[in-house]
C-alpha cells in the first residue's frame, strides 16, 4: 500500500519530549498507588511502551481492545470491549493508555466497564485529543497534545491497518479515502 498524501503534524522528537513530561506527571500523581495501566490496543500500544518504560515504581498492565468505528471516520453507538486477560482491578487505581481521544465514547464505555469492576481510581492518559469531535464531557488529566479535526496516523496509529510504525504523527492531506 503506497503513503497517502500527509503532513507531519507531530516530529517524533516532540513525542518524546511529551512523553518524558507526562511520565513525570503519572509519577507525582500515581507512584504510591501500585496503579494498573490498561492499554487499548491496537493504536495506543507504541505509546503504552515508551510511555510505561519512563516510570520508575511499581505498576501492573493489562490490555483491552476496544472497537468504536465502523470504518474510518464514522464511530459506531456501541463500543466493543475484549479484555485480554482477566485482572482484579477491585479497589486498584486504573490508568487507561489511549492513543487518541475523539468522540470520547470509548473513553465513556472504558468508564463504565472499569467502575463495574470496582475500580477505585480511574485516569486516562492518551498521546492525542481531538476536541471538535467530542461527544463525551470527559475529564482527561494526561494530554500529549490537541490535534486539530483532521485524520491523522503514525505512531501507533493506524491508516487502513497500515503505517502504525512511521515514528512522527502525520494528518491526511486530504479526507477523500478516510
Amino acid at each position: 500500500m503506497k503513503l497517502p498524501l500527509h503532513k507531519v503534524l507531530i516530529t517524533e522528537e516532540q513525542i518524546k519530549r511529551r512523553i518524558k513530561e507526562l511520565a513525570k506527571q503519572v509519577t507525582d500523581d500515581l507512584a504510591d498507588e501500585n496503579p494498573v495501566f490498561l492499554v487499548v490496543l491496537r493504536g495506543a500500544f507504541i505509546f503504552a511502551a515508551d510511555l510505561l518504560k519512563e516510570l520508575n515504581f511499581p505498576y501492573e498492565i493489562a490490555f483491552i481492545s476496544a472497537s468504536s468505528y465502523a470504518d474510518a471516520t464514522e464511530p459506531v453507538k456501541n463500543v466493543s470491549l475484549k479484555p485480554c486477560h482477566d485482572i482484579d482491578i477491585s479497589g486498584r487505581t486504573v490508568v487507561i493508555v489511549e492513543d487518541i481521544v475523539d468522540t470520547g465514547g470509548t473513553i465513556k464505555a472504558l468508564y463504565e466497564f472499569l467502575k463495574k469492576r470496582n475500580a477505585k481510581r480511574i485516569e486516562v492518559v492518551t498521546l492525542l485529543s481531538k476536541k471538535a469531535r467530542r461527544k463525551h464531557d470527559l475529564k482527561i488529566k494526561y494530554v500529549g497534545f490537541e490535534v486539530p479535526n483532521v485524520f491523522v496516523f503514525g505512531y501507533g496509529l493506524d491508516w487502513k491497518q497500515n503505517f502504525r510504525g512511521i515514528r512522527d504523527i502525520m494528518a491526511l492531506e486530504t479526507n477523500d479515502e478516510v
